[in-house]
């Protein structure tokens, strides 16, 4: 979503279906085209709602956009361990996570961020993964406390991008 004033927020509030989950931004209208990732969630799964228009761009879908979704997602810098205490914990899980997105694109041409569906793409890698996934994002939805380690499934992920990176 799109916004031009910080004041548009709180007129918001009431206008957005309850019960939902949205990601907000605010985004100055100088600073659209700056991050190469965020540009291609702007351009093709926003919903704008209030400042002036701005035209939608078709995203190149090439190499370079699987490269700059591996750097923003960067599993090296993941930690080893997810302990879903840490409020920083939902955050490792979809960056890691989104990852397998960035391996379904290389590997099939078929991007995705949506969690389920990276999850799903995850079994498709290695059963065992999906199966920790799984449970971390159960954990985290039902506020139960666990710790998970992450290292194997970083390892598998950097292993699979070098492999199907280097042959597209």
């Amino acid at each position: 979503m799109l916004y031009s004033q910080s004041s548009q927020l709180n007129e918001l509030t009431g206008l957005l279906p309850p019960n939902d989950f949205y990601d907000i931004k605010l985004i100055p209208h100088a600073s659209l085209c700056h991050d190469y990732v965020f540009n291609a969630l702007l351009h093709c799964r926003s919903l704008q709602i209030s400042g002036d228009k701005f035209d939608r761009k078709p995203i190149k879908a090439d190499k370079q956009f699987a490269w700059e979704h591996w750097i923003k997602y960067c599993p090296a810098i993941i930690p080893n361990t997810i302990d879903t205490d840490n409020n920083r914990a939902l955050i490792h899980f979809k960056l890691l996570t989104k990852c397998f997105g960035v391996l379904s694109f290389l590997k099939n041409r078929l991007f995705t961020r949506d969690v389920s569906e990276c999850i799903a793409i995850a079994q498709s890698e290695d059963i065992g993964t999906s199966e920790i996934l799984t449970e971390i994002r159960e954990c985290l939805e039902g506020e139960k406390s666990k710790t998970f380690h992450v290292a194997e499934i970083k390892k598998l992920l950097i292993q699979k991008f070098d492999e199907y990176y280097n042959c597209w």
